[in-house]
Formats: C-alpha cells, structure tokens, sequence
C-alpha cells in the first residue's frame, strides 16, 4: 500500500468518533484554562477522574488507553497549562506513574504548546499542587526527577523533532507496569501515535494477530477521541512500524 492508499484508508475513519459519545466534564474547562483547545474535548468515559485530598475539581484532560498488557497502559493528557500544571502532578501521584513521555516542545513556532512542569536544572526544586518536585538528574533528553510525596522517581523523556529515536523511547518506557503518561500539546496528534506505534508491537510480540489500521485507530479513538487527527501523523506512524518491525 502507497502513501495514497494510506491516505485514503485515513480518510474512512478521519471523522469517526465514539458512538453516544459524552463530553460533560470537559464543559467550561477551556474558559477556565483547563482545556488547551476548544475543539478537542475529553470525552467522559475512559477519563482520569482525580481523587485529590481537598480538591473538590476531578477533571483533567486525560484518558487511559489500552494495550495487550494493560487495560490502562497509557494515559494520553495534553501539556500542562499554566492552571492545570498542579492537576498534572496530582494524577501523576494518583495513577503511581513512574513514566513521562513528552513529545513536544514547551514553544513551537511562536506558539506556546505546553507549560513547563518540572525543574529544569539538576539540583533544583519546584512544587506543584503540595508535590515537591526535585531534578536529580539530567541526561541527553531524559530528566530524572523525585516525587517527595512518595519518595520515588519519575523519568520524564522527551523526543521532538526526532530528538530521540523511537526505537529508543520505546525500549525506555516499555519495562515499567506503571501506567505510563503520555502528552504532546493536545494530547492525540503525536501522542496517538507513539501510543499506536506500542500496540502494535505488543501485539506482534505477543504472537497476536495485527488489526488494520482502521481498526487501531477506531480502538484509539474509542478512548482518546480525534487521535491521530490527520494524514500526515498517519503517514509517520506507518513510517516509524517499518522502522522498528523486521520485515
């Protein structure tokens, strides 16, 4: 199959979107600078309902996503924002998470596309939302920082513009059995994609047989609606399942 042919498999599924699907908790949270983009919303079902002691607000923009290893392997959110960056920790801490996958920058082309949410230097400390974050070591493109409420640490690696190989990233993330938090800036662009890209070959791994790619991105957008929202981020997905899958 041709870029075409990808293109026009694309195209079937391009306005698919849950049936009866629901989007109550997401109403009003752009206004409030809880929600990135006013035209992707969060669907109810599958969200992350935060369970924060004296917070009475349970949203933020994230669902779980599944995989052969994991009813909730992966949780796809947006980047932070300047008012949902304490509500990121919080389900950071929650969902016991030690992964943290970026896949974008914190600007992109004069625009702002995600706030930063952890200490950038090694040794420094920040704290969000009563979590104490502290920066104990910079590596390449991977941070490794310490969550003082639980006293345990969290890698948070980023790959933008092929700063890190996929391959690589996979392998990274691929040990843990933690749900492991995925975001670019809306949360269903790059990140269906990685996250697609995973499922696959869990699968191949697994022995199981691969459903089109039709049915993977119906499976994604079942939980994470409007994932892998055009041609293009389906054209690198294929791209990258070529690279990391033998012939």
């Amino acid at each position: 199959m041709g870029v075409d042919g990808l293109r026009e498999e694309y195209m079937r599924m391009k306005r698919y979107v849950p049936e009866g699907m629901t989007c109550e908790a997401f109403q009003g949270t752009y206004e409030s600078g809880k929600s990135r983009y006013k035209d992707v919303p969060c669907q109810d079902k599958y969200r992350v309902i935060l369970k924060w002691p004296g917070v009475s607000d349970d949203y933020i923009h994230a669902n779980y996503l599944a995989t052969p290893i994991s009813e909730k392997r992966f949780i796809c959110t947006q980047g932070p924002m300047p008012k949902s960056v304490d509500d990121f920790w919080h389900m950071v801490v929650q969902e016991e998470s030690d992964s943290i996958v970026m896949l974008t920058n914190t600007i992109e082309k004069g625009f702002n596309k995600c706030e930063q949410y952890w200490p950038n230097d090694q040794g420094q400390t920040l704290t969000f939302g009563g979590v104490e974050i502290v920066n104990n070591l910079v590596a390449f493109s991977f941070i490794e920082v310490g969550v003082e409420r639980t006293n345990e640490n969290v890698r948070r690696i980023t790959c933008t513009n092929g700063s890190v190989l996929f391959q690589v990233l996979l392998s990274c993330i691929r040990g843990t059995k933690k749900p492991i938090i995925v975001h670019c800036s809306a949360g269903i662009g790059r990140t269906g994609a990685i996250v697609a890209i995973e499922f696959i070959l869990e699968r191949l791994q697994g022995g199981l047989p691969c459903e089109s790619m039709d049915q993977i991105l119906k499976m994604l957008r079942d939980r994470r609606p409007f994932s892998i929202q055009n041609d293009l981020v389906r054209l690198f997905n294929t791209k990258q399942i070529l690279k990391v899958t033998p012939l």
